[in-house]
């Protein structure tokens, strides 16, 4: 390959197919060495926000947005942009199954003796996603 002032302004090209291969596996190994951490740290605070729920003086705690959002945030930091928005949309879908989990294995440890029941199905889990009710405001 010839070495012209043009190839020098663009920078180092790849001379074979299998740096590319390379390259790519590394840009993959970000990701996974991103994404798998975040959602690890996800399912951790998901576990902290479902005790939180069902232990009175902590009940506040699973009620706030912040854990969440430092949580987005923190997995995001120092990050190429794809592979933190990957990171923080990884660790957010992770939290929220977790907790919806949780929700359902804590009910049944502290009230697994009553009839009582709880719904984690996809419909109470993702009400803003379901399309509207038939009832009408003026029935």
């Amino acid at each position: 390959m010839a070495n012209t002032a043009t190839d020098r302004e663009r920078g180092p090209v790849m001379e074979t197919s299998r740096d590319a291969r390379r390259a790519g596996f590394s840009r993959a190994g970000e990701l996974v060495r991103a994404l798998v951490p975040a959602a690890l740290v996800a399912v951790a605070l998901a576990v902290v926000v479902v005790y939180a729920y069902y232990n009175d003086p902590w009940r506040p705690l699973a009620h706030v947005l912040g854990p969440w959002v430092a949580l987005a945030v923190a997995v995001a930091f120092g990050r190429p942009p794809m592979v933190a928005i990957g990171a923080s949309v990884t660790s957010l879908a992770a939290g929220v199954v977790t907790f919806f989990i949780g929700l359902k294995v804590g009910h049944d440890i502290r009230w697994g003796d009553s009839a009582s029941v709880i719904s984690t199905g996809a419909t109470s889990s993702c009400g803003w996603c379901s399309p509207p009710s038939q009832v009408s405001v003026l029935d």
